[in-house]
């Protein structure tokens, strides 16, 4: 998570805790050999988080990769997320 947070320069190590305590799980979606989205998924399947470079909301081809997982996972993804 540390790697994570430095190469996309966000504070995905500040839910090191919650992660530890079953509470969400930090997924990274990569593109083309590069970090792309941080994505944090709590235990009710829920992802409730996705962040790029500097927190910036996913673009259009990374939402539907998102969706993608998403959906091959059985993970709900709110609206408000990719919008």
């Amino acid at each position: 998570m540390l790697d994570e947070g430095r190469t996309l320069r966000h504070c995905v190590a500040s839910y090191f805790d919650s992660c530890r305590r079953g509470r969400s799980a930090i997924f990274s979606l990569t593109l083309n050999g590069t970090r792309a989205v941080t994505l944090e998924v709590q235990a009710n399947r829920t992802i409730v988080q996705a962040r790029g470079l500097f927190n910036r909301r996913p673009n259009d081809e990374e939402g539907a990769w998102i969706q993608r997982w998403a959906a091959d996972n059985r993970l709900l993804i709110p609206k408000h997320l990719l919008s």
